[in-house]
């Protein structure tokens, strides 16, 4: 009898902290994203009625163009470099890594695991996806496929590799 009582207890504590949580859940997550909007659109107005008055701040006009400046006109030198065969577990991967305008514009896949069915399959679903984020990322640092780790890791190894080669500095 003890037993039924300690674990109702055990339940019904259990469901008071699920609603609890659910109660306050909806709440802190509805101000998360209102919070920045908020913010800069403070700045927004508070930059707006600065010229309006007119007054114009120096500062503001540096702060909007200083990023700009700071970004680097070109990383890598222009060209095809291609990277070593690296081991995906199942077979070889190799990729080449196109160059265009100081930037990483494509990725070759010249070599994956094709032995199995098994492999192909998961090749033809994370290697989209990984040339995607490299390409976006500009790097070969990114985040590995759950369940095509093997292939991640072996491509971006190659990738690495390559972009090395083509590396500015």
């Amino acid at each position: 009898m003890k037993k039924y009582i300690v674990s109702s207890v055990v339940v019904g504590a259990i469901v008071l902290y699920i609603l609890y949580q659910h109660m306050q859940g909806p709440a802190t997550v509805a101000l998360a994203p209102t919070t920045p909007a908020a913010s800069s659109s403070s700045q927004n107005t508070t930059n707006t009625s600065s010229t309006a008055s007119g007054n114009t701040n120096n500062t503001t006009a540096s702060n909007t163009s200083a990023p700009a400046a700071a970004v680097p006109t070109s990383r890598y030198k222009n060209g095809t470099y291609t990277g070593p065969t690296t081991n995906a577990f199942y077979g070889p991967m190799q990729v080449a890594a196109v160059i265009s305008g100081g930037k990483l514009t494509a990725i070759n896949v010249l070599q994956y695991p094709q032995t199995h069915s098994y492999s192909i399959m998961v090749n033809n679903e994370a290697l989209p996806y990984l040339k995607s984020e490299a390409i976006q990322a500009q790097s070969a640092t990114i985040d590995s496929i759950s369940g095509a780790t093997a292939s991640s890791d072996a491509f971006m190894q190659s990738l690495a590799a390559a972009l090395s080669q083509a590396s500015n500095g």
